[in-house]
């Protein structure tokens, strides 16, 4: 049996048994819904990586050691018409916070003014207690000289600074580390969530309270936020756009509801099949509806063009479902295995939820056009009604295709001399995977991030894991006291704010018990007597038990080190000028450099590592499944064109304009690629068959423009505005899928009908001899 006769078969079995495909159909998404309700978010660090990676392996080992580094930090201004933070208004405030995060389920620890406590001695004992006592009735109490005494005390004492307040008192900090727990997997969003739900029931008066929030439970919520407001307000939009344009193309409510229905179970289906391998969405793969989108509507509407196209030749519903699966079948396989292929090379990736996305993707594209070819044929084989045939749109674009013959010279040469420009702003993308840049610069969250980083010196953290070796090593004074130069050196690092270690607590008891005396903030001389000032600092009660300071075989410290948030390029830079200052001046200690800030970073090598491999591997894969199907290099040279070009024209915008490559726009030349495969495929699938049935270059190029030209043009608009309506976003990741795929679709469009006519009689290729029995 050939390849012919088998999709007839197949076509001819899927009408003969149309209610039992519809059926199991309807049967096999209503129970992919149902496993819908298994589909948690996850927001972890942990998930980026894989399990054996390095850097992963690492922060798992500091997490292990000093607990989590997850963090809602929340910054409060001196309300209006006080210079300070020290008054009783803003303590009673602060304290409300407090409370309310200490009693949250998922908050391990609260630093904050209301329970921040001071070093003292008295009578030679060493006393830990609040600077200003945590009470709302006792600040109402407090006498302005209590009121400067409390101040002069967060002036002096370095643990206060930057920590707790700016170093004018003009601003304090609170700051709840989050729970590690791999089972509470939205803990950091419900945090941020929670506390925004409280704040606002507080009904502060914005004109006197600033309340600025940053560390990772915002970073997440924040994604989050922006994701949901684009699910809820941009793709119903997007819906009701296609839904319209559909609808004035086919005139009737077949050509609406029976694509949408195919998109829909493909979706669920897909999203079922994610739900039931256990795995989680997360801010890449919650935009596969729209990837399926793109794709399902894409076979959808190449089939309904012809199978109307059928109907108005008066054939039956079941002749032409027959004969539209027939002639589709294969164009549609092949689209659907380089969509697939391209999809699926993403699992080489080092970054886990692109290796997830990149197999979910491809399931999603192969059940798309499973249900093209069954479900789909099944229901219109049921339709009556013919639609008027676009003789307009055809005529129009027999002209182009005429045009583009007449001038192909010209155009294959204005084609490979705009390949100089767009290389070279190929050359300029730069990688950045700075989490900052995915929101607007007048978002209320990079306002707050700039205040971070203008009052305390930066909202984020690099976090220092530094190994003495030997088990109670981590006390000797000679090691403490190398730790303490490092602390100070990098405190002294463009980029960085302050540190925080072990040596910040033994400075400050040393002094205290030596009657604050400066000569005395100090290391203390030997183990011995720092195991008694730990003891000793223990024994006095305080709020910071410092077991997330020094490991428990007391043979590691923890330093933290604030961080400014800048782009991904400068934080590397710093990170890399880090790196050397240890290597050179601190050999003989044994720092690894971790934490958020850090392998996030790392992940720029990643992406463009990624980029390269993925989309090398996918189009030489493309390119061989191309050359098997067309049984021609040739062809398969030509079909790679209109799907490449506009990849690089996208790629030159991306340089020109200063579009930085990260994991959105990565993500961008995945999902597009496979739409520029798949209506090149079309054209040269249309001109093949009418050059075996024995036309010339000229008039094959002119049938498949009058034909699959047709179904190109519509699915190129049906997207073109769905992915417009994506630039309403807030969320830049979002605005730049929507202009870059837009830009991509067009740019393929344009190629299909004007450069691939030009390329293919300019160049006269011989087709493959076999003439099938049928008109495409």
């Amino acid at each position: 049996m050939n390849l012919y006769s088998f999709t007839g078969a197949w076509a001819k079995l899927v009408v003969a048994k149309r209610i039992l495909v519809l059926l199991m159909t309807i049967v096999l998404t209503i129970a992919a819904g149902f496993q819908l309700s298994k589909i948690y978010f996850e927001d972890s660090t942990d998930m980026w990586f894989l399990q054996d990676d390095p850097m992963l392996l690492l922060y798992q080992q500091h997490k292990e050691l000093f607990q989590n580094d997850d963090y809602l930090v929340v910054a409060i201004e001196a309300p209006a018409g006080s210079p300070t933070v020290v008054n009783a208004e803003t303590l009673s405030l602060v304290r409300k916070l407090t409370v309310f995060l200490e009693d949250h389920n998922h908050v391990t620890k609260v630093r904050s003014l209301s329970n921040y406590q001071h070093m003292y001695t008295e009578d030679g004992i060493l006393n830990v207690d609040y600077v200003i006592p945590d009470d709302d009735e006792t600040y109402a109490n407090l006498t302005p000289a209590n009121w400067l005494k409390a101040e002069s005390i967060l002036l002096n004492e370095r643990l206060s600074r930057d920590l707790t307040v700016s170093n004018d008192l003009s601003a304090t900090v609170i700051s709840a580390r989050i729970i590690e727990n791999h089972l509470e997997q939205n803990a950091k969003l419900e945090v941020a969530e929670d506390f925004r739900q409280y704040l606002a029931s507080l009904q502060l008066d914005a004109e006197i309270w600033k309340i600025h929030t940053s560390g990772s439970a915002t970073i997440n919520q924040e994604y989050f936020r922006n994701s949901n407001a684009d699910s809820s307000v941009i793709y119903p939009i997007m819906l009701a756009m296609i839904v319209l344009l559909l609808l004035l193309i086919f005139r009737n409510t077949v050509g609406v509801l029976y694509p949408l229905l195919l998109v829909i179970f493909s979706i669920v289906l897909t999203l079922g099949i994610t739900a039931t391998l256990g795995w989680p969405l997360n801010i890449l793969n919650i935009s596969l509806p729209t990837l399926i989108i793109a794709i399902g509507l894409c076979d959808s509407i190449h089939i309904l063009v012809r199978f109307y196209s059928h109907l108005g030749k008066g054939e039956s519903s079941k002749e032409a479902a027959v004969k539209t699966v027939q002639s589709l079948f294969v164009p549609c396989f092949i689209t659907t295995l380089t969509t697939f292929t391209g999809f699926l090379v993403l699992a080489i990736s080092n970054l886990t939820p692109v290796v997830e996305f990149g197999i979910e993707s491809a399931i999603g594209v192969l059940l798309a056009f499973i249900l093209s070819v069954t479900a789909l044929p099944a229901a219109l084989s049921f339709v009556k009604r013919p639609v008027k045939r676009h003789g307009a749109a055809a005529k129009y674009l027999a002209s182009v295709a005429e045009f583009a013959i007449n001038n192909r010279r010209t155009l294959v040469a204005m084609f490979f001399l705009s390949l100089v420009p767009l290389t070279y702003w190929l050359g300029q993308i730069k990688v950045d995977t700075s989490f900052e840049r995915n929101f607007k610069q007048e978002s209320k969250f990079r306002q707050s991030m700039r205040f971070f980083d203008e009052e305390f010196t930066g909202a984020l953290s690099i976090e220092l894991l530094i190994d003495s070796r030997s088990k109670g090593g981590a006390k000797n004074p000679i090691f403490l006291q190398r730790v303490l130069d490092l602390q100070r050196d990098l405190e002294r690092h463009e980029g960085t704010g302050r540190g925080l270690s072990l040596l910040d607590y033994l400075l400050e008891v040393n002094a205290e018990l030596h009657d604050e005396n400066p000569a005395y903030y100090t290391v203390p001389d030997n183990s011995r007597m720092v195991s008694q000032y730990l003891l000793l600092y223990r024994s006095a009660g305080p709020e910071e038990d410092l077991s997330d300071l020094i490991s428990f075989e007391e043979d590691k410290l923890r330093m933290s080190l604030i961080f400014k948030s800048r782009s991904a390029e400068q934080m590397n830079r710093w990170i890399e000028e880090i790196e050397h200052t240890i290597a050179a001046r601190y050999p003989d200690l044994n720092v690894a450099l971790t934490g958020r800030t850090v392998i996030f970073n790392n992940m720029d090598q990643y992406v463009q590592n990624g980029v390269i491999l993925s989309f090398s591997a996918a189009i030489c894969l493309i390119l061989i499944i191309l050359f098997v199907q067309f049984k021609s290099v040739k062809y398969g040279l030509i079909a790679m064109v209109p799907s490449i070009f506009p990849i690089l024209v996208a790629a030159g915008i991306m340089g020109l304009f200063n579009i930085y490559l990260d994991i959105a726009t990565m993500m961008v030349a995945a999902i597009t690629i496979g739409l520029a495969v798949d209506d090149s495929v079309h054209f040269l699938w249309a001109y093949i068959f009418a050059k075996r049935a024995g036309a010339s270059d000229e008039q094959a190029v002119v049938k498949a423009a009058t034909t699959s030209g047709h179904a190109i043009l519509l699915t190129s608009l049906v997207l073109c505005c769905g992915f417009l309506v994506l630039t309403m976003s807030s969320f830049v990741p979002t605005i730049y899928l929507g202009l870059l795929a837009t830009v991509i679709i067009v740019v393929a469009f344009l190629a299909d009908i004007i450069l691939v006519p030009a390329l293919i009689t300019f160049t006269r290729f011989r087709v493959f001899e076999e003439k099938p029995a049928h008109s495409y």
